[in-house]
């Protein structure tokens, strides 16, 4: 399976989205943040290459945490050669294997750039940004059957999987909970290829579902 590089980074949103746009443009020449709508209600910009993506995402108008936009790179190895110079470096300085490890190093090798080619203020997004936004999106998306809730992502394919376990016979309302769930996941990070969901009853063998999952929602 084919080597990616993944990391995300947190814009201070102290300018409008366009100037941040155009200040990472500098950064990325010769390829150009273009204004997007694949990220349903949110504004977004996207660029680049087959095997090389860069995404800017703004915030909907009815967030309540309006102190940050996200700036995300996903790299394939057959994309390193589409990297702008400013970037040339991003497989030296990332960790070569595990997903949390190479999410983290390639997080802070690009805050790191960004920081020394724009006036942006930025920090890394580390895995823990990850699942905070999957709990805040579940919490929102429960049935009073669900106990727990879980999910994997693999960075390599772009797969994501989420799960609930269920207290009785799941029932058509806890499928339309984690569909919707998953679909508000998806559009909040773009480097999503695929999706799986699964509500599975408690007491099951949730091992063939799941292997290794995060846990994100756990009824007390």
């Amino acid at each position: 399976m084919a080597e990616r590089y993944l990391g995300w980074a947190t814009i201070v949103a102290d300018r409008p989205l366009d100037e941040v746009a155009d200040e990472l443009n500098a950064m990325l020449a010769p390829l150009v943040l273009m204004e997007t709508d694949q990220f349903d209600e949110v504004p977004g910009y996207e660029a680049g290459t087959e095997d090389l993506e860069f995404t800017l995402q703004g915030l909907p108008d009815d967030a309540e945490d309006r102190r940050y936009y996200y700036f995300d790179i996903l790299c394939e190895v057959e994309g390193i050669e589409d990297l702008p110079d400013t970037l040339r470096n991003l497989v030296s300085e990332s960790a070569p294997e595990g997903t949390s490890q190479r999410i983290g190093a390639a997080s802070a090798f690009l805050c790191d750039r960004i920081r020394t080619y724009t006036t942006l203020q930025c920090q890394p997004a580390y895995s823990s940004h990850v699942e905070n936004t999957v709990a805040d999106i579940v919490g929102r998306n429960l049935t009073r059957r669900v106990s727990t809730a879980a999910f994997q992502w693999n960075a390599r394919d772009g797969h994501f999987q989420l799960i609930y376990l269920t207290t009785e016979l799941p029932c058509i309302e806890d499928i339309d909970a984690i569909e919707l769930a998953a679909t508000e996941i998806v559009a909040e990070f773009p480097s999503i290829r695929t999706t799986a969901t699964d509500v599975v009853l408690i007491n099951e063998d949730t091992s063939a579902v799941m292997a290794d999952p995060c846990i994100v929602y756990q009824r007390t």
